[in-house]
């Protein structure tokens, strides 16, 4: 019901497995970013990644453009940063579309950093190992999202964002802040900047930081 008939390769890419590389006339996209680049709610033609290579075929005779989805639900920066060097080698693309922002505006208690040390259980590690996977994170997403609406149906209160898709727990009564503060976010944007320079890679930038946190 969130998203529908999910299939995945062998990178945990949703969609059909990544053909080898076509030769000189093929341009690959490589699509990196949260549930917006995945296509939460919406079928594997209907993603922005997918309408955009099949304009471009369109427009461009003799290239044949091919999108490597690589969207997960409810990553940041910190985990788009993380994944993309094994993305950049396995997938090898020409171009980066990197699309992140949203959720690193979230108002949390702690910020990815801090939640990283609170995770001190075998459980809060393999979960979020687990979550660099599309599928694993579009479960986790809508299982979430069953949870939060029965806490809705049952007190009639909604639960905030960070209480049903994030972990492990908050520290009690701590300071909302947003989940990547913003000097903390261009740095990871210059980084990932000089992994496609390293490589070749042109870099598309379709990002927005606000001030205006979301809880």
């Amino acid at each position: 019901f969130l998203t529908p008939h999910v299939r995945t390769d062998a990178l945990g890419l949703r969609g059909p497995p990544l053909p080898p590389r076509a030769g000189t006339d093929e341009v690959r996209l490589l699509f990196l970013g949260d549930s917006g680049t995945f296509g939460m709610r919406v079928e594997e033609h209907e993603r922005f990644s997918d309408r955009l290579v099949e304009a471009l075929g369109a427009d461009g005779p003799g290239l044949r453009f091919t999108a490597v989805n690589a969207g997960v639900v409810g990553h940041a920066a910190s985990q788009l940063l993380a994944r993309l060097p094994g993305l950049l080698d396995a997938t090898r693309p020409d171009a980066l579309v990197l699309s992140s922002g949203l959720n690193d505006c979230q108002l949390r208690p702690a910020t990815d950093a801090q939640l990283l040390a609170l995770a001190t259980s075998t459980g809060e590690r393999f979960r979020a190992g687990l979550r660099r996977s599309q599928v694993a994170c579009a479960v986790e997403a809508g299982w979430a999202w069953l949870r939060r609406e029965a806490h809705r149906q049952s007190t009639g209160a909604r639960l905030p964002v960070a209480a049903w898709l994030h972990y492990p727990r908050y520290p009690a009564g701590a300071p909302s802040v947003p989940r990547t503060p913003e000097p903390e976010f261009l740095a990871k944007l210059e980084r990932i900047e000089e992994l496609c320079r390293e490589r070749g890679v042109e870099l598309v930038l379709l990002t927005q930081y606000t001030s205006a946190a979301v809880p």
